[in-house]
């Protein structure tokens, strides 16, 4: 079994959803899949002054094709939540996950919910709760922790890059 990580981003802490990624690896530490998707248009989902000016500029840098592209929030959720399926038995990991990446999860459920009221993730683990037990303020300033000179603040496939590296170095491989 291996390792789901996953970061979204929203119109503040409870609005829209903008963009989901996913990086999954295998149990070795391997990246074997990835998934990124974003709104069309997103500008006319934000009214959040800080979301406009850091998670706007860098929601299309990770796009790969019109196929990362979604009409809707609901299409982007429906998108994640099937590429979520494929690694349902594996472990999932986000930073700070309530309320963001849990709303995603929810909302992936309440959409079909006789069907999937049991098909979201148990547990869905906190990186910040796995800093805290390795004597890190679960607050610390995730740059302090690994180099991530590479990569863009308020990406989500950028985050959950992030995450992974932290997540390594908690666990000694880096």
């Amino acid at each position: 079994m291996g390792t789901f990580f996953v970061d979204a981003e929203t119109d503040g802490l409870y609005g829209n959803f903008l963009s989901v990624a996913a990086i999954v690896l295998d149990d070795t530490g391997k990246e074997i899949a990835d998934y990124y998707g974003t709104i069309k248009n997103p500008e006319k989902y934000v009214s959040v002054p800080w979301v406009k000016d850091n998670v706007l500029p860098y929601l299309k840098d990770s796009v790969r094709s019109d196929d990362d592209y979604y009409d809707s929030e609901k299409e982007l959720i429906e998108a994640f939540y099937s590429f979520y399926r494929e690694y349902a038995d594996y472990d999932v990991i986000a930073d700070v996950p309530v309320p963001v990446e849990a709303r995603l999860f929810i909302k992936a459920v309440e959409n079909a919910i006789k069907e999937r009221e049991f098909k979201a993730p148990f547990p869905l683990m906190d990186l910040s709760s796995m800093l805290y037990v390795k004597g890190y303020s679960p607050r610390v300033e995730r740059r302090t922790i690994v180099d991530c000179s590479d990569l863009r603040l308020h990406n989500s496939f950028d985050d959950v890059r992030m995450s992974i590296r932290i997540w390594k170095k908690l666990k000694g491989e880096i």
